[in-house]
């Protein structure tokens, strides 16, 4: 616990923290709904399901470049949520861990890379084709 009261400044700080912890947690959920919004409006509108080149995935950028950037950045998410998931174990750090909210993130992380190991339905080839 610090010696002193927490400044406005630190409480923005704190504020700010906590914001972008929760945006982690929110990025496999995201991702895999976005996947999903893809997969389903490529699927009905070519009336197969999508697979290696058929059809290209980034003729329908709308859907594409959210996708993907997403896909990216879950990827980059996993250190960065891991360290500041283990500064909050400690009593200085401004963000008190809560259990629903890390094993929010770890089961969505699981099923982003349960997804990128199996590539279920070609999914991921699909994607990154």
């Amino acid at each position: 616990m610090s010696p002193h009261p927490p400044t406005p400044e630190d409480e923005q700080v704190m504020r700010g923290l906590k914001i972008f912890y929760t945006f982690l947690v929110a990025l496999p959920w995201v991702w895999l709904g976005m996947l999903t919004l893809f997969v389903l409006t490529t699927a009905v509108s070519q009336n197969a399901w999508p697979s290696y080149g058929q059809p290209d995935p980034k003729t329908i950028p709308l859907l594409y470049w959210p996708t993907f950037l997403l896909f990216l950045a879950t990827l980059a998410s996993f250190p960065i949520w891991l360290i500041m998931t283990l500064f909050a174990l400690r009593p200085i750090f401004p963000i008190a861990l809560d259990k629903q909210r890390v094993a929010t993130y770890l089961v969505g992380l699981a099923l982003f890379f349960l997804l990128i190991i199996t590539d279920a339905g070609g999914l991921i080839t699909w994607l990154i084709d």
